[in-house]
């Protein structure tokens, strides 16, 4: 472009310093400036062609996700950040206190009625084991569970009835459940000993050795 630019002001300066009868060589000289101005033209339409081409795909624009509105992430007006942390707060004690009532709290009536039933429960069970075996020395059944240690819910209603049975201390030995075939403290055995000395029938559980 430089190069064509310097060329086309000579020719001009040619033009100006030559004769009046110098017309065909002006005519001829203006032709071909001409020329090489539409030459340079094209060289300039067609660069900026190339370089559209070329910048098109850089210059193609991205879809971006849409931005989320700062009036949708911002607190409700009139409510500071304090404020905000105290209604969760009370959004969740709500949400505790429902759970509590909807499936675990018992009124106390009812607590009252299931005790008065485990204790009926309890007198009529003693009474019919001591008047079945007389031979046969229980303890006092008890009671435990859920129920009676005020930890009771609306599915946990549980009474364990635990009748204690009075053995001999030189008769019987007490092996405990993790001890066993089972392997489950909840399963314990109680194994006779002594059978060399007191033979069987000495004491009133001895009907019951398998």
């Amino acid at each position: 472009v430089l190069a064509l630019a310097t060329l086309a002001v000579k020719r001009f300066i040619d033009r100006a310093t030559s004769p009046p009868g110098d017309d065909d060589a002006i005519k001829a000289k203006q032709k071909s400036l001409e020329e090489s101005w539409q030459e340079l033209s094209l060289i300039k339409e067609v660069s900026k062609v190339r370089r559209q081409d070329l910048e098109e795909p850089l210059l193609s624009p991205v879809t971006a996700a849409p931005a989320q509105d700062a009036k949708d992430l911002a607190l409700p007006s009139g409510v500071s950040l304090g404020q905000s942390k105290s209604l969760l707060c009370l959004t969740l004690q709500e949400k505790l206190l429902s759970f509590y009532r909807d499936h675990i709290y018992v009124s106390e009536t009812d607590k009252a009625v299931g005790k008065q039933l485990a204790e009926d429960i309890r007198v009529e069970l003693q009474t019919f084991l001591k008047n079945k075996s007389l031979d046969l020395p229980f303890g006092n059944i008890s009671l435990s569970g859920y129920l009676c240690d005020d930890l009771v819910g609306q599915h946990q209603l549980v009474v364990v009835f635990h009748l204690p049975l009075v053995l001999e201390d030189h008769l019987w030995h007490f092996i405990r459940g993790e001890e066993t075939l089972v392997d489950n403290s909840w399963y314990g055995m109680i194994k006779r000993c002594g059978l060399e000395y007191f033979t069987r029938g000495s004491s009133p559980w001895d009907k019951f050795i398998v």
